[in-house]
């Protein structure tokens, strides 16, 4: 990984940590501001729910007019509550945008087209006309790929760049339910034929199942890959993997909202009888509440176990985690749009009364639940990297790591194992001083790396690589690979190695016992096509701020992973002052794509074990604090982030491991 980019990225999330203090000295559900779409003798009101891009920009879109006139608008505004800018449409927008991974905004309207606008402007880069209403908001597939539904019976992929399409899949009436994206790119969504169907991502039918009723709402997966949604007729089905019935639930009327996934695979989902519900992820009742009307909305998951969704009786209602009203936030009409919780202490919520409210939240979103609001997350991107795909396996390529090298339990370590048959050309680096030309204080001046297969001890060291006698071989698998190069005489540490299959790990150490700030990283340069890298570690301590731990490793190809954050059953190995309660965190460039704590209640917790033990990965006790995720992701650049429960200290181990395709 290109230093540079990295460390950027490492900085920025740091940074973004420490200032994401929910509601520091507010009141929970105190309102902030709200902005007035129209005046209040105007037509119209918002259907629409918001989106939050990574900037705090709010997007939604809103109707003008009566149906015999109609025109609609989508606005983004700022999050001081000032207008940022908006595109005029010819009808109404009640379709929740969709902000995609480069920032841009996707979202359709009742005049058959769907928009792509950049986030920044708002200035149109494609349109796609349907002829067709479009009431269902996008997803996003791994591969970038838009999904949307409309009411000229079709299921609708195009390019997220160009907008081309390409490809459809029919049904037999319109679609209004959202669509979702699994881990091995499937897309799920409903109609108004009273089927659920399920898609892969070259447009073939996977399965379907038929309800009793339309299915006008979206779906929620869980890490497990169940799908859970509500019909029409009374329902609330989850549906394994295969297609086969999990479970059902009745409720008392027709169910025309989403639902959401909380951390221990708990759902929660309303319905037009009036009540909010909680089912555990077996489909038994935990408690229903009477909210008093029609339920439209999408319960969003605080981190304190607390939820917050809309009703039609025009409030917002805050539930603990045991259903009991914690306060009630009322606005000037009824409340079909599902609220957002940011990680920053905001919830917003839009209205029929035509106004976008802003209030504060003493706690931020729950960025560990399964499915934590409507279409997921801030961004509504719909797409569940929580689980095992079935899209092929690509190669771990490279781990980097920044962090203190300091001594004893705490000394830096970067552990690898390769598998399969043949060998692999590893590049192995301990850098700290060429980390000063990047803005790096305190950087280990005088980096040893130490080389030790398990069976047999110590097996390679260098203290300055350029007295490595393969010196040039580095500088050209530097150069291959794309790392940063390093000047000639610099004190950094560098051993080039064909290694057999096996496990190794790589020290980092002051050459005369000093500590410092240290990147370490492991680079497979060519080899064997039989072998590659299955498992990458990094072992050291973790802090607050810019001191948590962040592992960086590339893909190149779809890949499914378990991703562990040890720290308390470090115990067990002798390691001492280790991390009592980690949280693991996966990031692609600045954007959080699942966040794990807690595994064991997890949906997934049975899968997760079961992995472990084929991994041979050691394993952690029932019940342990040890955080673990398995996710599935596309070819790219991304980071694992360890850090600590309410800001804790101490040794944690990061381990990626390689799911054999």
């Amino acid at each position: 990984m290109r230093l540079n980019k990295f460390l950027r990225w490492a900085q920025g999330a740091a940074i973004g940590f420490l200032l994401s203090v929910p509601g520091q000295g507010q009141t929970d559900g105190q309102a902030l501001w709200s902005f007035s779409t129209l005046s209040t003798a105007a037509t119209g009101g918002i259907v629409s729910s918001p989106a939050v891009g990574a900037d705090g920009t709010i997007y939604f879109g809103l109707e003008i007019g009566a149906n015999s006139n109609p025109s609609g608008r989508i606005l983004a505004i700022n999050p001081d509550g000032s207008p940022k800018w908006s595109v005029d449409t010819t009808d109404w927008v009640d379709a929740t945008p969709l902000i995609g991974s480069d920032g841009t905004v996707y979202v359709g309207s009742w005049n058959g087209i769907m928009y792509a606008l950049d986030g920044q402007t708002g200035d149109i880069k494609w349109t796609v006309e349907t002829g067709a209403f479009i009431v269902a908001s996008a997803a996003q597939g791994p591969d970038g790929t838009i999904y949307f539904g409309a009411g000229d019976f079709l299921l609708h992929a195009v390019d997220p760049t160009t907008g081309a399409e390409k490809w459809t899949y029919p049904v037999e009436d319109w679609i209004f339910g959202s669509p979702a994206v699994d881990p091995s790119g499937n897309i799920y969504f409903g109609s108004h034929d009273d089927r659920l169907y399920v898609v892969d991502s070259d447009g073939e039918l996977v399965w379907s199942v038929l309800t009793g009723g339309d299915i006008v709402n979206g779906a929620a997966l869980m890490a497990d890959s169940t799908v859970v949604f509500g019909s029409r007729d009374k329902y609330v089905y989850a549906i394994n993997v295969d297609g086969s019935l999990r479970w059902t639930y009745e409720t008392g009327d027709s169910i025309e909202a989403a639902p959401s996934i909380g951390p221990d695979g708990s759902v929660m989902i309303g319905s037009t009888d009036g009540f909010l519900y909680r089912l555990s992820a077996a489909g038994e009742l935990i408690w229903r509440v009477n909210l008093g009307a029609p339920v439209y909305s999408t319960p969003a998951w605080r981190e304190d176990g607390s939820v917050v969704v809309g009703a039609s009786d025009f409030s917002l209602h805050a539930l603990d985690s045991s259903g009991t009203e914690i306060w009630k936030y009322e606005m000037g009409d009824w409340v079909d749009a599902s609220p957002v919780v940011t990680g920053d202490g905001r919830i917003y919520i839009t209205s029929f009364d035509k106004k976008l409210h802003a209030l504060s939240s003493t706690s931020g979103a729950d960025l560990g639940a399964e499915w934590g609001g409507f279409q997921r997350g801030e961004r509504r991107s719909a797409w569940q990297i929580r689980g095992v795909g079935s899209q092929g396996a690509g190669r771990l390529k490279n781990l980097s790591v920044r962090t203190q090298a300091l001594s004893g339990s705490a000394t830096l370590i970067a552990g690898m194992v390769l598998g399969g048959t043949g060998s692999r050309e590893l590049l192995m680096r301990g850098v700290g001083p060429t980390l000063a030309d990047f803005g790096v204080n305190g950087a280990l001046s005088d980096p040893r790396v130490t080389l030790i297969k398990d069976d047999i001890g110590i097996v390679g060291s260098n203290d300055d690589w350029g007295d490595a006698i393969n010196v040039s071989a580095i500088t050209t698998a530097a150069t291959t690979v794309g790392a940063f190069a390093l000047p000639a005489g610099s004190a950094d540490a560098v051993i080039l190695d064909t290694l057999g299959a096996g496990a190794r790990t790589l020290q980092v150490t002051g050459a005369s016992g000093t500590t410092g700030v240290a990147l370490v990283e492991l680079y497979d340069v060519q080899g064997d096509a039989g072998a590659e890298l299955i498992n990458i570690s990094a072992r050291s301590q973790v802090g607050t701020g810019t001191d948590v731990l962040i592992a960086g490793f590339v893909l190149d190809g779809p890949t499914t992973l378990l991703i562990r954050g040890v720290g308390p059953t470090l115990t067990d190995y002798g390691v001492t002052g280790v991390l009592a309660d980690p949280v693991v965190q996966i990031f692609r460039g600045t954007e959080l794509l699942a966040q794990g704590n807690d595994s064991s209640i997890a949906s997934d917790a049975t899968n997760i074990s079961d992995w472990a033990q084929s991994l041979s990965a050691f394993a952690l006790p029932s019940g342990s604090k040890d955080a673990v995720l398995l996710v599935t992701l596309p070819a790219g650049v991304y980071s694992a982030l360890i850090k600590g429960q309410d800001g804790g200290t101490g040794v944690a181990l990061a381990e990626v491991y390689l799911l054999p395709e």
